[in-house]
């Protein structure tokens, strides 16, 4: 069988984190990720894919920074939520009722509750 490469989500088991960024306008964003990947250890770099246009790929490209959020488990609405395509301007936080985090090193701020 062959398969197009949005169709290999299918098959494969992948771990959804969210990745939160802030646009250079300053709206927040959170977006469930599932194709990233350390690439260095001890996890000094990962990597995203992704085959769409989106708003997070935007503000990394625009500002340089991201963070990675593991959610845990009962989470699973907040993550939904935040998969919706909102347009850019809306503020995913607020949405899907995600608490922030002050970081430590980027603009961007984690989510309560979730590792990073």
């Amino acid at each position: 069988m062959i398969l197009k490469p949005n169709q290999r989500e299918q098959i494969l088991p992948l771990p959804v984190v969210l990745i939160t960024t802030v646009s250079s306008q300053g709206i927040r964003n959170a977006a469930p990720w599932s194709n990233f990947t350390p690439i260095l250890r001890p996890l000094d770099e990962i990597l995203l894919a992704s085959w769409l246009k989106r708003d997070t790929l935007e503000n990394i490209r625009q500002t340089g920074e991201f963070v990675v959020n593991v959610p845990p488990a009962g989470m699973e609405d907040a993550v939904m939520i935040c998969a919706r395509n909102y347009p850019p301007e809306v503020d995913e936080f607020q949405e899907a009722g995600l608490k922030s985090r002050l970081s430590t090193k980027v603009k961007p701020p984690g989510i309560e509750g979730c590792l990073a």
